[in-house]
C-alpha cells in the first residue's frame, strides 16, 4: 500500500472515488460500534518522544506503551501485519507489528478501515525485531482520526509545490521544512524572552486597534469598528504606545513581541502581517541598542546552532560581536564616489540624472552591449574580473540587484536621495551582520539629531541605525526623540505631509504628544523583525518559510 494519489488541487470540492472509499471505511467502523473520532487518547509517548528516549530501556522494562501517529505504510508478511506511523517526511516513525488473531474485535475493525494518512493510536509492547529495529509489538488499535483525503504524492518529483503549501500550510508542515523552522522559531521566541526578562524588562502587549496609526513611514489597512461607527487603523508599529508606558514610569524598560500589519507590498523578504520584536530602555542610546541588537542575535543563533555562527546558502554568517559600523553617508560616497555630504541637493540630483538613475529599465529586453551601458553609466562597482567578464544573464540579476530597473524620484529632498543611492549601490554589498547608522535627519521624526553636528553641506543625521545582513534589514534603532516642543513640530510636519497626499507620513496624534510632554526619559528604542531572524538563523530562503499562514491570494 503507498501514498499514490496525484496532488489535488485544495479548493476543489467534488467527489472522487477515493474520498468515497474512505468514507465507506468510516460507515462500517460507525456500524461495528467503532468511533472513527474519539474524544481522548491516553498516550504515554509520541513517535518523536520515542525517538529521544533510551529504546533498550523501555524494551528491558516491558511495560504498555500508548503511542498515537499517522499511518504512513502498511504492508503483510506471512501472519504479521506492520504498519508505520509518525512524520510523513523528515521525521521519526515507528514500526508497529502484530498479528490479527491476537487483536481484539474492535482492533480488526480498525485494522480493516485504515488508509494511509489515517490518524491511530496503539497499545503494545516495545521490542525489537530480528533485525534489530525499533518496534511495538501491538495488543490494541483505535482510530483516531479516521482521513477522508488522501495525501498528495511527490513520488518522482522535488517534494515541494510552493503554491501548494501556500495555500494549504498543513501540506507543507507534513512534507516541507516548515514543521522544523516552526520550532525553532518558537525556541528563538522562547530565547528573546528569556534574554531580555534576565536584564529586568517587562514585556507588554499593545493594541492592534488604534485611532492613529504611527511608528514607522508605512500604509496602514484600515477597518470599521461597529460598536463605535468608528474607522480604526491595524497597528503598524506598537512603538507610540511602548514611548507612553515609559513616560508612565516604566522605568526598567519594556519589550513587545507584537503583530504588525503594513498595506504594501510581498515578496521574498516581506509580509504585509508580520512579527517584530521592540524594546524601549530608558537612560540609553543607539549605541546601547547596537550591543543588545549583537547580544539578541548571537543568543538565538547558540539557541539553535550552539555557536554564534550559521550557514544560509553558501555564506556562513558569523554574529560575534561587535559587527562592523558604517555609516550611510561614508558608505555612499565610498561606494558610489559621489561627494554627497559636500553636495546640495540640486548638485546631488544633477550627479543622480547624469548617471541615468531617474531613468527606469526593462532588463529581459536589453542586449548585452545596453545591459553594460546600463550598469557602466551608473557607476555600479564593478565585480572581480569586471561586467565584461558576466553573462547576459548575470548583467541583468545584477540590474534588478541594484534597483537600476525602478527610476529613482529626482524630486525628492537631498535626505531621500542619500538613501535610494544606499539602497541601490550599499545594500546589495552589505552580506556579513552591521550597523548602518547616522541616518538623514529626514529618515524619521521620532529620533535625536546627530551630536557630532551636521555635514559640510550643513545637511542635519539623526541617530539611528539599522542592521543588515546578505542585504536585507533586519533591525532599526534609535535615540529615541524626548523633545516635546521638537517632537510636536515634526509630527505636525508630518501631518501636513498626509493632508497633501502622502499617504505613509504619520498623521497628527495628540495624545501621544501630550504624553511626550509630561516627560520621557533618555531612551534607547530598537525594532528588530522576527521573521527575518528566523530567516537567517534558520537558513530560510523566503518569508513565507518561517510563518505558518503566510498571506496569499484567495
Amino acid at each position: 500500500m503507498d501514498m499514490c494519489v496525484p496532488p489535488e488541487d485544495p479548493s476543489r470540492g467534488e467527489e472522487n472515488a477515493l474520498v468515497s472509499a474512505r468514507r465507506l471505511k468510516r460507515d462500517a467502523l460507525h456500524a461495528a460500534g467503532v468511533g472513527a473520532y474519539p474524544y481522548s487518547f491516553s498516550r504515554t509517548h509520541t513517535v518523536e518522544e520515542l525517538s529521544r528516549e533510551a529504546f533498550a530501556q523501555l524494551v528491558q522494562d516491558g511495560s504498555d506503551l500508548a503511542v498515537p501517529g499517522r499511518v504512513l505504510a502498511m504492508r503483510r508478511h506471512g501472519r504479521l501485519a506492520f504498519i508505520d506511523i509518525g512524520a510523513v517526511r523528515l521525521g521519526p516513525r515507528l514500526q508497529l507489528m502484530f498479528r490479527l488473531e491476537d487483536l481484539d474485535d474492535a482492533s480488526r475493525a480498525v485494522f480493516e478501515a485504515i488508509d494511509l494518512g489515517d490518524w491511530i493510536g496503539a497499545i503494545g509492547c516495545p521490542i525489537y525485531t530480528r533485525t534489530g529495529q525499533d518496534t511495538l509489538r501491538v495488543r490494541h488499535l483505535s482510530m483516531l482520526a479516521k482521513a477522508l483525503r488522501p495525501l498528495p504524492n511527490f513520488k518522482g518529483r522535488e517534494v515541494r509545490d510552493p503554491e501548494l503549501f501556500a495555500r494549504m500550510p498543513e501540506v507543507d508542515l507534513m512534507f516541507g521544512n516548515k514543521r522544523r523552522v516552526l520550532r525553532h522559531r518558537a525556541s528563538i521566541l522562547r530565547t528573546l524572552r528569556h534574554l531580555l526578562e534576565s536584564k529586568g524588562l517587562t514585556e507588554v502587549e499593545t493594541p492592534y486597534l488604534n485611532a492613529h496609526f504611527g511608528g514607522a513611514d508605512a500604509r496602514p489597512f484600515v477597518t470599521h469598528v461597529n460598536a463605535l461607527d468608528t474607522d480604526f487603523f491595524l497597528a503598524v508599529s506598537p512603538e507610540i504606545e511602548l514611548k507612553r508606558m515609559i513616560v508612565g514610569g516604566l522605568e526598567e524598560g519594556v519589550f513587545a513581541i507584537a503583530r504588525n500589519f503594513r498595506n504594501e507590498g510581498i515578496d521574498a523578504s516581506h509580509n504585509p502581517e508580520f512579527t517584530s520584536l521592540e524594546v524601549y530602555r530608558p537612560y540609553t542610546d543607539y549605541e546601547a541598542m547596537m550591543c543588545l541588537t549583537e547580544e539578541v542575535f548571537t543568543a538565538c543563533c547558540i539557541a539553535l546552532h550552539n555557536e554564534p555562527r550559521c550557514r544560509y546558502g553558501d555564506v556562513l554568517l558569523d554574529f560575534t560581536p561587535p559587527w562592523r559600523r558604517v555609516a550611510v553617508v561614508e558608505a555612499v560616497e565610498e561606494t558610489t564616489g559621489i561627494s554627497v555630504s559636500r553636495m546640495d541637493m540640486d548638485a546631488l540630483r544633477s550627479e543622480c540624472e547624469l548617471r541615468g538613475l531617474g531613468e527606469g529599465c526593462e532588463p529581459g529586453g536589453m542586449c548585452r552591449d545596453e545591459l553594460l551601458a546600463k550598469i557602466q553609466r551608473a557607476g555600479v562597482p564593478a565585480p572581480p574580473g569586471s561586467y565584461e567578464a558576466l553573462s547576459d544573464e548575470e548583467l541583468r540579476t545584477a540590474i534588478k540587484q541594484h534597483r537600476l530597473q525602478v527610476p529613482m524620484d529626482l524630486n525628492r529632498e537631498w535626505d531621500f536621495l542619500v538613501l535610494d543611492l544606499f539602497e541601490s549601490f550599499v545594500e546589495p554589498t552589505l552580506v556579513q551582520p552591521c550597523h548602518v547608522m547616522l541616518h538623514p535627519a529626514r529618515s524619521t521624526v521620532l529620533c535625536k539629531k546627530y551630536r557630532g553636528g551636521p555635514l559640510p553641506n550643513g545637511q542635519e543625521l539623526v541617530e539611528r541605525f539599522e542592521s543588515y545582513a546578505l542585504g536585507m534589514e533586519l533591525s532599526n534603532a534609535y535615540s529615541e526623540l524626548n523633545d516635546p516642543e521638537l517632537q510636536r513640530h515634526l509630527v505636525e510636519q508630518q501631518a501636513k505631509a498626509r493632508a497633501e497626499g502622502h499617504d505613509e507620513a504619520m498623521p497628527h496624534n495628540e495624545l501621544f504628544l501630550r504624553s511626550i510632554e509630561y516627560g520621557m526619559p533618555p531612551c534607547g528604542g530598537l525594532g528588530i523583525g522576527i521573521d527575518r531572524m528566523v530567516m537567517l538563523i534558520t537558513g530560510s530562503t523566503s518569508i513565507r518559510d518561517v510563518i505558518a499562514f503566510p498571506l496569499i491570494r484567495p
